[in-house]
């Protein structure tokens, strides 16, 4: 996996490679792999390539009041767990019902 490393210009502390296999490795606070998108910062802290494609987590931080693009996954699932502040999430299902929630 390789993304761009930034992070207000500075170099992470870590040197944003993981491992790309499934192996045991630490991460320090603040490491990981960076990617600016839009207007949020995502730090990819464990990647398909290292659980042989099963699953990825990763921390998304994004100034208040900014919009998460409408997106779809058709082979993942998304998880929000917010630390700080609200997100309001809108799921449309197969069916074509909708609903959003705070």
């Amino acid at each position: 996996m390789t993304i761009e490393h930034i992070h207000n210009g500075g170099t992470p502390s870590w040197s944003g490679v993981l491992p790309g296999e499934p192996r045991a490795y630490f991460l320090e606070s603040g490491d990981g792999e960076r990617s600016q998108a839009f207007d949020f910062l995502a730090t990819v802290l464990l990647s398909g390539d290292e659980t042989g494609g099963q699953f990825g987590v990763f921390t998304v931080v994004q100034p208040a009041g900014e919009t998460i693009i409408a997106h779809t996954h058709s082979s993942v699932h998304e998880i929000f767990y917010v630390t700080q502040g609200a997100v309001r999430v809108f799921l449309e299902h197969p069916a074509g019902n909708q609903e959003n929630r705070v």
